[in-house]
Formats: C-alpha cells, structure tokens, sequence
C-alpha cells in the first residue's frame, strides 16, 4: 500500500523546499524489496529514497517527494506558464508485475473562480470549470433577465475574458479572497519574505464577486 496516492503542493513559491512523506507498507506474506521509479530528473520534483534490504510483511519504507520552484528556468516552459508543474513517479514490488503511480502535482497562487447563482437561476457544476445556467419554466415569447456570480476563492487576483458577449461584463477583473490572500502573506511573511512580490493584490482592491448579468429570448 501507498500513502499518500498522490501528492499535491498549493501555493509554491520560489525559495522554498515543499516536502511530503510518502509510505509504501508490505502487505504481502513474504518479504519484497521495494523500487520507486523517480519523476523526471530535470524537473522540480525530487524523490529522496535509499532502496535498502526487503521490507518485511506488515512493515514499511518511507521516501519524501521534495518541489523546488527554480527562478533560473530548471522546468519545462510549458508548464511555468500554466502556473502548474506535473509529474509521477512509480513504486514496483519485487516478484509482482503490479506498479502502483502516485501522481505529483504543484500550484503556484493561483485565483480559484467557481460561479454561483445570482438572480433568477439556478447554477449546477458539471466539473471541469463547466456550469449548467437553468433559468426554469419560462413564458415562450418573453425575455428573462437573470444573473450569476463569480466568485474567486484564490488568494491572487484574477481576470476574466468570455467568448460569450451575452454576459455583462463579458470581460474584467476579480479581487483576492480577503481570508486566503492574509493566509498565505502571513506564511511567506514568515517563511520567504522575498516571494511576497508573487501574491502582489491590485492596488484598486477589487470584490472577490463579481456579478455576471445576461438574458434571453425565450422564442420558438
């Protein structure tokens, strides 16, 4: 068994080293050496593991997955973009073709928007940043006016830019969350001073809502 199964680090920075233990226990009958395959050697993940004598059955080893965010470009550029770093190493037994993948994850700050309903609808997630807008029983011939919310959750600004000139605004600003923007300042604060300039607010301290207004003509 493998624990954790995967391994996620939020609001990396650089200048800091994010760990995470990783377990793998031996439940088998007999004793089994244990292989972990590393993620890429030119990333930012690291795996610290000494491959020593079988494990035991009951017992286990413990390895740490290490990020180091690099300001000198040691990632791939593709992923620098995004602002999300992604990998996996792999854990095999000994005597068993089965692999187990534990998959590696890190997220600089980044804004989390998610959309509510406002007025006049009703707003269900269907996953993937996808929404479903239902405005219910409407009278054929009329025009409804509703609205939703976007909220951002994240403790950085973000924008928005919708292909969709239906919504008003179409495009535009969200604010911080107030709470998770003072969380994360106080930790780097205390931690990497240096890194505060990445989580820098818009000085116009802009809602972390921002109300979407559209309508539509319910017509044959």
């Amino acid at each position: 068994m493998v624990e954790p199964r995967e391994v996620v680090f939020d609001n990396v920075v650089p200048g800091l080293v994010y760990v995470q233990p990783l377990s793998v226990r031996n439940h088998a009958k007999c004793a089994r050496r244990v292989r972990i395959d590393p993620p890429a050697a030119n990333g930012p993940f690291e795996l610290a593991y000494t491959p020593g004598k079988a494990v035991a059955p009951g017992l286990d080893v413990l390895a740490e997955v290490r990020f180091r965010l690099s300001e000198e470009g040691r990632v791939i550029d593709e992923q620098r973009a995004t602002g999300v770093f992604r990998d996996r190493l792999v854990v095999r037994f000994e005597g068993e073709q089965r692999q187990v993948e534990v998959g590696l994850t890190a997220r600089v700050p980044q804004p989390r928007l998610s959309v509510v309903a406002g007025e006049r609808c009703d707003v269900e997630s269907l996953g993937a940043g996808i929404y479903a807008v239902r405005l219910g029983d409407v009278i054929l011939g009329s025009r409804v006016h509703a609205s939703v919310d976007l909220v951002n959750s994240g403790p950085v600004d973000a924008t928005f830019d919708f292909a969709s000139t239906m919504l008003e605004p179409s495009s535009g600003r969200v604010g911080a969350d107030t709470e998770a923007h003072k969380t994360l300042a106080s930790t780097l604060q205390r931690l990497a001073p240096d890194a505060l300039k990445c989580i820098q607010r818009d000085p116009a301290g802009e809602s972390s809502v921002k109300r979407l207004r559209f309508s539509f003509n319910a017509t044959e």
